[in-house]
């Protein structure tokens, strides 16, 4: 069992709905790619007659200075639609286990 490391994922450009947040769970092992999949938005569909293009940011913030997350630079939605982001995932340095830190 590892430490949960944080991702955190924000949008611009229309008010964020009730109850969108969501907490998505990654586990792996050290170099092992993990991907999962977001709907974008997450709860609905893009409301305007206009695709959004969108350009997803991700950081790695603890430890500083490295790359564990990626993305694509751009996704496209719809109008009236919804589509996913991949997520990938990919610790190049372990972090303790409960059990190790004993």
């Amino acid at each position: 069992q590892q430490e949960p490391v944080e991702l955190i994922v924000q949008g611009h450009g229309i008010e964020q709905p009730e109850g969108s947040a969501q907490v998505i769970e990654f586990s792996g092992l050290v170099r092992e790619k993990i991907v999962q999949e977001i709907p974008i938005p997450p709860n609905g569909k893009n409301p305007s007659s206009e695709p959004w293009k969108l350009n997803p940011v991700l950081k790695t913030e603890v430890p500083g200075g490295v790359e564990y997350w990626f993305c694509a630079s751009e996704i496209i939605v719809p109008p009236g639609g919804q589509t996913n982001c991949e997520i990938t995932y990919r610790p190049l340095t372990m972090t303790l286990g409960e059990e190790d830190k004993q």
